[in-house]
């Protein structure tokens, strides 16, 4: 595994970073902005700017500003927690990417850069867990959806205590979110939105746990593991089938 893995991600971040497009509150696909929102995309593109431009701390304003326009405005807290990182504010950069995605759970940069802070930090289980959200939540063709799942290789292979360690904390966090949600007074529309994404996960865990069966019975048992583990993580419910499979391959 190479020994500075963090450092050339963190490089790709802030490139990526200042380059990113309108994601999370999708502010420039939207038909009609409010005057907030229109400022807020306003305050965003000058942050990009002065981004690219090498003016960190000016940069940082003006994202500071947009989400003071619009708090909702995902992407402007993951500009925020890259500008921070790269001034060394790295407790403060988490903070963004925690709320970036407490705003969209489904944005998956944030749980790239967090994976990479804690690699930093030699924190290899809270490393794993952020890895696997962004492997299991990103776009199948995405690159950074396949250098998660490397980088989980990595890790596994040379920490395999930080693996089995992650893997409950993953599965506790999971049980404890979805309690949260079940305990919501949800109108019938958020209801229904919450049925379709377990039923969306249910569906993407099957197709893992399709894919690990295909690699044990090729003799891939690592592989296995891996994306059985996945399956577990999108269908945690007391799944006896993908339990009983994981236990089958660890034998292996």
């Amino acid at each position: 595994m190479s020994k500075h893995p963090a450092k050339l991600f963190s490089f790709y971040l802030i490139t990526i970073g200042a380059l990113s497009l309108c994601l999370g509150l999708n502010l420039c696909a939207a038909k009609e902005l409010s005057p907030m929102q229109e400022q807020a995309l306003n305050y965003r593109d000058r942050g990009l700017e002065l981004q690219r431009q090498g003016n960190l701390e000016e940069a940082l304003s003006f994202y500071q500003k947009a989400l003071l326009a619009c708090p909702e405005y995902t992407v402007a807290y993951n500009d925020a927690g890259v500008i921070l990182e790269g001034l060394g504010r790295i407790e403060e950069a988490k903070e963004m990417y925690f709320k970036a995605i407490k705003v969209d759970p489904d944005y998956v940069n944030s749980y790239s850069n967090l994976a990479i802070i804690y690699e930093g930090e030699g924190n290899y289980t809270e490393a794993l867990n952020y890895w696997m959200k962004r492997a299991t939540f990103g776009a199948p063709d995405d690159p950074w959806t396949e250098a998660a799942r490397r980088r989980i290789d990595d890790i596994t292979e040379a920490y395999p205590e930080a693996y089995s360690a992650s893997s409950q904390q993953f599965k506790s966090r999971l049980m404890a979110s979805e309690r949260e949600v079940v305990s919501l007074d949800m109108n019938a529309e958020e209801a229904a939105v919450v049925s379709q994404q377990n039923l969306d996960n249910r569906t993407r865990a099957a197709n893992y746990l399709k894919r690990a069966k295909d690699n044990f019975a090729k003799g891939q048992y690592v592989e296995a593991l891996k994306e059985a583990t996945y399956a577990e993580y999108l269908d945690p419910d007391d799944n006896l089938m993908i339990k009983s499979f994981i236990g089958q391959v660890r034998k292996k």
